[in-house]
């Protein structure tokens, strides 16, 4: 459903993809039509489970290898011979809903769960059975990994040249959430040493990704990105859409969007700027700082505060934990994903009169304990600027690619980034700068005209004065 449909198409009032995935369709050009996108995030998660399983089994036995041989005529047995899963560990990298149910049923095979999710308190993974470690701690312990995380720039390559030393020799891989959270070369160079025993894709950076070296090799089991296709999930998920879609279009009522939240159509004018406001804070928070959330306080200050401020607080909650979940989050899902993984979240209003008419502010306590904060605020022309970051004061627009940088505060450097930027081709459109004077630090937004290339961000993490730089995209 591109947006090339979607112009065509001018009484379409809502989309709905029976599954978790809307990669096929223009999510933006939809909303920017005001037409509603649902999907159906938990209808496939047991049948997308019950394959990670289905995998483990395959490589633990050799069972596709010991199929083909058979079918040539040969009698291998030997060559075959497999490990017992009862008794190993198994590391769940994301404990989400996928997650939740392998680490079960491998409970069921008598396996001992460990876990790894910087959004789920210990606490949580207790009652799950599930004893909750640092990601290194799960490579050293497990003899079998499997993710069910979402594809982002911190899970991107995950297992990679640097990690593989870090895990535990024999160790299988599985992989049926996104291709690319494992590296691909480093599968092979692990596979080759032995570091690795064995390795199951059901998805891949490029699909189909025709006869690669990966594909072909022996230790290795891959099927077409079968995870959700099974007669029960495709049944299921189509009844949940159908139903989803009727409700919409006869009530009103929407379920599952992953582009508007859930609120009465009349007060969507209203509310439509504060939400894009929080859920852009939330978003700038979660990619320019590196936390594992324990609590989460959203406060509506101002003109704010007068609206309906529980949507404008789920909005932000989507914006922030949108990273560290295997399904869509949206204003839906958030609350619940929060309250599922621990999270405490608070929700606060002040009418009090403040430098803003609106204030929407995200604050973030850490596992560390330490606090991380953004505020914004709506301009005269209603679009989102970041008003706040930490210490610093500033008046930034929340759109498009950003390059979110701090330095120290000293004659220069803004000079030599922006002839960085100049010297790769990268246009800026506009910059806005905070100062903390008491510690001589100076906090950046640049606005770019396309995303940011990591080996410019590279460069500019290389300037002396730089401490901070990274590029960020906020839609």
């Amino acid at each position: 459903v591109t947006a090339r449909v979607i112009k065509a198409a001018a009484e379409l009032r809502v989309i709905g993809r029976a599954g978790i995935g809307v990669d096929n369709v223009d999510v933006g050009a939809a909303s920017r039509r005001g037409i509603v996108v649902m999907n159906t995030p938990t209808g496939n998660a047991v049948t997308t489970a019950e394959h990670a399983i289905a995998l483990l089994f395959a490589v633990a036995r050799k069972i596709a290898a010991a199929d083909a041989s058979l079918k040539k005529g040969a009698w291998e047995k030997k060559k075959f011979e497999g490990r017992e899963l009862s008794g190993k560990t198994l590391g769940v990298v994301g404990l989400g809903n996928i997650g939740r149910i392998v680490a079960n049923r491998a409970q069921g095979l008598h396996m001992h769960v460990i876990g790894y999710d910087p959004v789920v308190t210990s606490e949580r993974a207790a009652e799950l059975g599930v004893e909750l470690v640092s990601l290194d701690q799960l490579f050293q312990r497990a003899d079998a990994i499997t993710v069910h995380t979402p594809m982002t720039p911190e899970t991107k390559g995950l297992v990679n040249h640097d990690s593989l030393k870090k895990l535990k020799r024999g160790v299988i891989l599985i992989n049926a959430a996104r291709g690319g959270i494992y590296d691909e070369a480093a599968l092979l160079a692990g596979l080759e040493s032995g570091q690795i025993g064995g390795v199951a894709l059901d998805v891949f950076p490029k699909e189909p990704p025709g006869l690669t070296d990966i594909v072909r090799h022996p230790s290795v089991v891959v099927t077409p990105h079968l995870g959700a296709s099974t007669e029960e999930a495709q049944s299921r998920v189509a009844v949940e859409i159908a139903q989803q879609v009727v409700a919409y279009l006869t009530t009103g009522s929407i379920s599952n969007a992953v582009n508007v939240p859930s609120v009465p159509g009349e007060m969507a004018p209203l509310l439509g700027p504060y939400l894009s406001l929080a859920r852009r804070v939330g978003r700038f928070l979660a990619q320019v700082e590196a936390f594992e959330p324990r609590s989460i306080s959203v406060e509506c200050e101002g003109e704010a505060a007068n609206v309906t401020t529980g949507p404008i607080v789920n909005a932000a909650l989507a914006g922030l934990l949108q990273n560290f979940f295997d399904a869509p989050v949206n204003a839906v899902s958030a609350p619940v994903l929060a309250r599922d993984s621990g999270i405490q979240v608070n929700e606060r209003k002040s009418t009090r009169k403040g430098e803003f008419t609106t204030l929407v502010t995200v604050l973030v306590v850490g596992k560390d304990g330490r606090e991380l904060i953004a505020g914004g605020t709506l301009a005269a022309d209603g679009s989102p600027r970041l008003a706040r970051w930490g210490n610093y004061e500033l008046d930034a627009h929340l759109d498009g690619s950003i390059l979110v940088m701090k330095n120290a505060d000293r004659p220069g450097v803004i000079g030599t980034i922006g002839t960085l930027l100049g010297e790769s081709g990268v246009n800026v459109s506009r910059m806005q700068m905070g100062l903390d004077v008491g510690q001589r630090q100076a906090a950046s937004l640049w606005a770019l005209d396309s995303v940011l290339p990591t080996g410019v961000l590279d460069r500019i993490r290389q300037v002396k004065e730089v401490q901070q730089a990274c590029g960020i995209v906020i839609q």
